[in-house]
């Protein structure tokens, strides 16, 4: 073979092996685009999902001895990495009821409307009252006092306070999703809870009643990656209490009864006739002075520095259920409080706060929302049914698998 003809035969090698390369190399670049653009059009499917039910259920105390148990000074569950799925379920029930009022612009201040005595918004889930009251007409203003329970009821008597109440809905129907197309966590609808039997079952027996039975599906990740999920149910006391458990007109009831300055500054120019009045009061009968029961339960001092991150809203269950892995195994992180309205006696510790509260015809008791704190960590298998005892309540979880939770 000429030496031509040898150098011809190795440019053409040379050539076909740089475009086998070249081809190669397009041909992987491809299949990485192709790759990246279908992980892009799946971004939950590297997650791990799980679904997860729970059914919440109030019931008589099995013991008698709150005190010695639960003080009445709540432990907060403040609202930190959380997501709040069943406010966001709220929101989408009330939009259809919404439609029909106009946004609000910055001249909606001055124009309002009456609310009738009783307002419903929807049959299911939730029913949502009030006194006659002003609202602003435009949808924000109006949807925040429907989400908050803004509507004023702290003057009306403790029976028609209960009976006016928002009660959320006890089985939450959400519109489910697809784990591959999405890193968020969605509610599932009814069809597909796992424990309707139970809770059945449950409501057949005496002192029990269900506050909350909810689905969802959520990604799980380690205990520092993942976000807690708020769970709450029951009466919605927003409009008579603080979420530490104060009434709205507690101030107004217990306005300093032995150390308010114009209080006294007002008596100090009457001694006899305070003297006279407390005479007159224990010549009716009425006795003002008494020895402090120490072993009744005083009402809570307000805290200087309350937590921050506290909810807005109050329910009568409220709290976060934290679900993460260690390594394989699941985790079930729950905290949460049942509340309990009761009446607390407004003790007078000295004389002179005694004969001030029976001059002043101060309420011997005061409204108080008490809780009853729960908070348990505990390791679980997948299809088991969980359950989670409270002397007050009880909590059923199961965590399901799912196409996506395997182990990658």
């Amino acid at each position: 073979m000429t030496r031509s003809v040898r150098r011809s035969w190795l440019a053409f090698g040379f050539a076909k092996r740089s475009f086998s390369a070249c081809l190669a190399t397009l041909c992987a670049s491809a299949l990485l685009t192709s790759a990246t653009a279908h992980a892009n059009d799946q971004p939950g499917a590297d997650l791990r999902w799980f679904e997860i039910e729970v059914l919440v259920f109030k019931q008589d105390p099995q013991r008698h001895a709150d005190e010695e148990y639960f003080p009445l000074q709540l432990r907060p569950v403040p609202l930190r990495n959380h997501l709040d799925l069943l406010n966001d379920y709220r929101r989408e029930q009330l939009a259809p009821a919404l439609e029909i009022i106009p946004t609000c612009t910055e001249d909606d201040e001055n124009h309002w409307f009456e609310v009738v005595q009783r307002l419903r918004i929807l049959s299911e889930p939730a029913f949502i009252t009030g006194q006659r009251q002003q609202i602003s007409l435009c949808r924000d203003s109006i949807e925040e006092a429907l989400i908050t329970g803004a509507f004023g009821i702290s003057g009306a008597a403790g029976s028609q306070r209960s009976q006016m109440r928002e009660v959320a809905a006890q089985q939450i129907n959400g519109e489910g999703g697809d784990i591959y197309s999405t890193e968020s966590p969605f509610l599932m609808p009814t069809e597909s809870f796992e424990l309707n039997s139970l809770r059945q079952q449950l409501e057949r027996q005496r002192g029990k009643s269900t506050l909350l039975h909810t689905s969802w599906r959520q990604p799980v990740y380690s205990r520092n990656q993942g976000r807690k999920i708020r769970l709450f149910g029951g009466q919605n006391y927003t409009s008579e209490y603080d979420y530490l458990g104060f009434a709205h007109d507690f101030d107004s009831v217990v306005a300093d009864r032995s150390d308010n300055p114009n209080f006294l500054l007002q008596q100090q120019n009457a001694p006899l006739e305070r003297i006279h009045s407390l005479l007159n009061l224990i010549e009716q009968g009425q006795t003002p002075f008494s020895r402090p029961d120490r072993q009744t339960a005083g009402l809570p001092e307000r805290p200087a520095n309350p937590p921050a991150n506290l909810p807005q809203d109050v329910w009568e269950f409220d709290g976060l259920m934290h679900i993460y892995l260690v390594g394989n195994y699941l985790h079930i992180d729950g905290e949460f409080n049942l509340r309990d309205e009761v009446q607390v006696p407004l003790q007078a510790t000295s004389l002179e706060a005694q004969a001030n509260a029976a001059l002043r015809q101060e309420e011997a008791a005061a409204s108080f929302l008490r809780g009853y704190y729960f908070n348990q960590l505990r390791r679980v298998i997948s299809h088991e049914t969980h359950y989670f005892d409270h002397p007050n309540f009880g909590i059923l979880v199961q965590i399901r698998r799912t196409d996506l939770s395997s182990r990658r």
